[in-house]
Parts: C-alpha cells; structure tokens; sequence
C-alpha cells in the first residue's frame, strides 16, 4: 500500500474496536484489584486456597495491565497520525494484520 493511502486509511472502526476492548480490560483490572484486596478468612485451609486463587488472578491482573498499555499505545498511535507503521521496518502494516491485532506494532515480516 503506497504511503499516501496508507495515511488517508480509516482507521474509525479499529480506533472503535481497541476504545470498547480498553473499556472491558479497564473493568476487569479494577474487579481483580477489588478481589486481591479482601480481607484474609480466618480459617487456615481457606486462606491457602486463596492464596493460590490471588496468585492466578494477579498474573492475569499482569497480563490485562500489558493488554490496556498495548491498547493506549494503539489509540495514541491513532491520534499522532503514526497508526499502521512498522516501528521495525517503518513500512505500512497490512491493513488486514491491523484487523485481526488491531494493537500490533510491527508488519508480519518484521513480527
């Protein structure tokens, strides 16, 4: 895709698409913050099983921090106008790759 259209590209219904997905990972990352900071129970047995069940929901809190930064780093790309470039190669990302990752920062060759 030449330069010039890859500028002129609409990129409205990705830029839709990654606003809801932050939204939904937002909502996500404040119910798992609400969880992991409940009191301790008091019976021993029931606080190992919690434990574990804090340890999986904090590695999944890691991974909904990385997907809401990968998201706003999208949306800001968006707004400066840098939105479907290569940050490897500089070459435009197939408009088909945005689609499918819309949050993708390189070109397949380069991925």
């Amino acid at each position: 895709m030449p330069q010039m259209e890859r500028l002129m590209t609409d990129y409205s219904t990705i830029k839709a698409s990654l606003e809801e997905r932050l939204r939904e990972l937002l909502e996500r990352a404040s119910e798992i913050e609400d969880d992991l900071s409940k009191p301790a129970d008091d019976d021993w047995a029931e606080n190992a099983t919690d434990s574990e069940g804090d340890e999986v929901q904090s590695r999944v809190g890691q991974a909904t921090l990385m997907g809401i930064e990968r998201i706003r780093t999208a949306l800001a790309a968006i707004r400066n106008g840098t939105y479907g470039q290569c940050a490897s190669c500089r070459k435009p990302i197939g408009v088909e790759r945005l689609e499918a990752l819309p949050e993708a920062t390189k070109c397949v060759r380069c991925a």
